[in-house]
């Protein structure tokens, strides 16, 4: 729990004891409702999101590999927000770095594109993509979790002997 929730409930229950009234009594609940409510509710609709990346996992030096990334959240619940960051070696970041911050509605999918050109021939990592989401009200910590790690094989450029 935060400390500037823990802070707000004492506060309240500071003003219940002090007042003696039965609004404040009734906001402490609605207050730690709303907290259980959103941590329940983010943790549950992570879970549930699919994450699938597709490319071509060869390539020669210098050609562009476009590498394409579907969000998918099969529940009933609506991801609030969801960041997503895809780890990359440092020889295939260019000018672009995968990160999004997006909402999932109910069923809902999004389909994201970048490209990657490599500049020299080897055998690379691509991911793993991390997901992060947490609660509406921001009270609570970010859950993450990790997807899939995929490799991108660069061949050399084919000269002929002539």
């Amino acid at each position: 729990m935060s400390e500037y929730f823990v802070l707000l409930i004492v506060i309240i229950l500071g003003l219940a004891a002090l007042l003696q009234e039965d609004f404040v009594l009734t906001l402490l609940y609605f207050v730690i409702g709303a907290y259980a409510l959103s941590r329940w509710w983010s943790g549950r609709a992570l879970k549930g999101v699919m994450v699938r990346r597709s490319f071509n996992n060869r390539a020669f030096i210098n050609d562009k590999v476009a590498i394409h990334i579907d969000v998918h959240n099969p529940g009933w619940l609506p991801v609030v927000w969801l960041r997503l960051h895809d780890s990359l070696p440092v020889e295939l970041i260019g000018s672009e770095v995968f990160r999004r911050v997006i909402g999932l509605g109910p069923r809902g999918s999004q389909h994201f594109e970048y490209t990657i050109q490599p500049p020299r021939r080897g055998y690379y990592q691509v991911g793993p993509l991390f997901l992060y989401s947490g609660d509406l009200l921001g009270m609570g910590e970010e859950e993450g979790r990790q997807g899939h790690i995929d490799h991108l094989t660069v061949y050399p450029r084919i000269l002929p002997l002539t």
